[in-house]
């Protein structure tokens, strides 16, 4: 994916999506912090990077799952597992 179709991704899920997700609610307390251009750009890094992770270990992404995992606990991962995303 290029930058600008991650900026769209990102721009599409702070402002249109109504669907529960966690990288989504996110990014809403987070744009109320330091307002949206700065928010829109953490959220295209978020989705690059789960992205990344689900291409390296083939798992599956659960956007409404906890996101209370510990990063240390989700580094051993076999290849069908779902995927959890620590904001």
């Amino acid at each position: 994916m290029t930058r600008s179709h991650l900026f769209l991704a990102a721009s599409v899920m702070l402002t249109r999506s109504v669907e529960q997700c966690a990288i989504r609610d996110w990014g809403a307390a987070l744009r109320a912090r330091v307002g949206y251009r700065k928010a829109r750009l953490a959220v295209a890094r978020k989705i690059a990077t789960a992205m990344l992770s689900i291409w390296k270990t083939a798992a599956t992404l659960c956007p409404t799952q906890s996101v209370s995992t510990p990063l240390r606990e989700r580094r051993i991962w076999s290849p069908m597992q779902t995927v959890e995303m620590r904001l």
